[in-house]
C-alpha cells in the first residue's frame, strides 16, 4: 500500500487500539514521537515503531511499513488490515448475499439488499431499549439517532458482502467490574 492519502487518514490512537487487541504489547515509549510494540509469534519476535502523532513528515511511510509488517505477521492482505484500522472505533456488521460468485449482483437485488440491511439495523436499534414484536407509531429517538450515525461501508468480495459500520463511543468509566455496553453495541 503506497497511497499516502489513505495511509495518512489512519489515526495513531486507532493503530494503538488495533495492536493492543491483537497480542501486540506496548513495550516502551521510544523517544518523544513513537512507541515500541512487540509481538512474539511461533518463537519469532516482531517489533513495530508506532508514531504517537500523525503530524510527522514521514507518517504515511511509517504506516506503510507497519501495515507491511502486519501483512506478514497476520498473513492477511494490506487492504484488509487498513479496512480494520479504519474501523477500530466501530462495530462492523457484514451482510452476505449468497449466490453472487462473481462478486456482483443485479441492480434490483442490490437495492433490495441495502433496504433489507437498513430494516434489520432499524429493528435491532428499536428493540435494544425495549424488545417488542411490533413497533407502532414513532420510532424511539435513540434508534433514529443511531441510524443517523451508522454508515454503509465498502462492499467485500466473497459472494457479495455488504458492510454496515456502527460507530461505538469509547467506554464510560465505571465503578466496579461490570460495564454496561453502549447503546450502539
Amino acid at each position: 500500500m503506497r497511497d499516502s492519502r489513505t495511509l495518512s487518514l489512519i489515526r495513531p490512537e486507532d493503530l494503538h487500539a488495533y495492536l493492543s487487541a491483537r497480542a501486540w504489547h506496548n513495550v516502551r515509549r521510544s523517544g518523544e514521537a513513537r512507541f515500541l510494540y512487540r509481538c512474539i509469534l511461533d518463537d519469532r519476535k516482531y517489533d513495530l515503531l508506532v508514531p504517537s502523532t500523525n503530524e510527522i513528515d514521514d507518517f504515511p511511510q511509517r504506516i506503510a511499513h507497519i501495515v507491511s509488517t502486519l501483512e506478514s505477521v497476520e498473513a492477511r492482505s494490506q487492504l484488509e488490515i487498513i479496512s480494520d484500522l479504519a474501523s477500530t472505533r466501530s462495530d462492523v456488521v457484514r451482510v452476505r448475499r449468497p449466490d453472487a460468485g462473481d462478486g456482483t449482483l443485479p441492480l434490483e437485488d442490490g437495492a433490495l439488499l441495502i433496504k433489507s440491511a437498513y430494516e434489520m439495523l432499524l429493528a435491532s436499534a428499536c428493540s435494544a431499549p425495549l424488545p417488542l414484536a411490533y413497533y407502532r407509531g414513532k420510532r424511539p429517538a435513540k434508534a433514529t439517532q443511531y441510524l443517523e450515525k451508522a454508515r454503509l461501508g465498502q462492499s467485500e468480495r466473497g459472494s457479495y458482502v455488504l458492510t454496515l459500520i456502527s460507530p461505538v463511543p469509547p467506554p464510560e468509566p465505571s465503578l466496579g467490574p461490570e460495564t454496561i455496553p453502549p447503546y450502539e453495541r
